[in-house]
């Protein structure tokens, strides 16, 4: 018998990476992601295609630390609404309505103290709104914008954005003014897909130093798999997952 979950994955990825018009209509999806502007980083040019997604975000996208806001002269609950509001515009870019916006509303950088309880609020989510597939990111070893890690396999399906659609997603990263230094670090001419391949977050991703580590964020990749292997004891999952 076929799995449903396997069917509804394939097609989104076929409605994702078809250069074209797509066939058929995407199955429905709930993205969710980290941060406001991580949408677009990862599938701008196809966001136009998930307009009756629910799109959720994870995090504020403002540290409790201060120094992102402080750097745009705004306090952390100013900052916080600065990046909610140039989400809502480059979605609305997309044909994507305000009302699909859902937020987890943790502080940037928090999320990991908080792993158990997101994956409830997660879990009620998909009660309520019941997606056949999810469109997540996972990155790659160090700085290396719009890759996969090796691990874990899977056709990688790439997407070479045409000048129009590098058009549209420079329009997109414009929408997102306090993020212009780290947006220039995104490419605008490939997007990549894959199914999600299954992960221990137990272990490390990858040998030797990892990218977040570089910064004074106090998460290391030891405290981050401790984190990790306590929030699947408290929910009763075992991994890989």
């Amino acid at each position: 018998m076929t799995d449903p979950s396997e069917c509804a994955a394939i097609a989104l990825l076929d409605v994702l990476c078809d250069p074209g018009k797509p066939a058929r209509e995407p199955p429905a999806t709930m993205v969710i992601v980290a941060h406001p502007d991580d949408e677009t980083v990862g599938a701008g040019s196809r966001l136009s295609r998930l307009v009756d997604a629910r799109f959720v975000h994870v995090t504020d996208g403002a540290p409790l630390d201060g120094r992102d806001a402080v750097a745009h002269g705004l306090s952390v609950p100013e900052y916080a609404a600065v990046r909610q509001r140039e989400l809502a515009k480059a979605l609305a870019l997309c044909g994507i309505d305000a009302s699909h916006l859902l937020r987890l509303r943790c502080p940037d950088q928090r999320a990991a103290l908080r792993l158990a309880a997101l994956a409830r609020a997660l879990r009620r989510l998909f009660h309520e709104f019941r997606p056949a597939a999810v469109l997540t990111h996972l990155g790659a070893q160090g700085l290396q914008p719009g890759r996969f890690l090796p691990a874990g396999g899977g056709e990688v399906r790439t997407v070479h954005l045409t000048p129009e659609e590098q058009r549209h997603k420079r329009s997109l990263f414009d929408c997102f003014a306090s993020q212009s230094r780290t947006l220039a670090c995104f490419p605008l001419d490939v997007e990549r897909f894959r199914r999600a391949p299954a992960y221990d977050f137990r272990a490390p991703p990858h040998p030797g130093p990892l990218f977040y580590e570089s910064f004074p964020w106090g998460m290391t990749g030891t405290r981050f798999c401790g984190l990790a292997e306590r929030a699947m004891s408290e929910l009763g999952v075992r991994g890989p997952l």
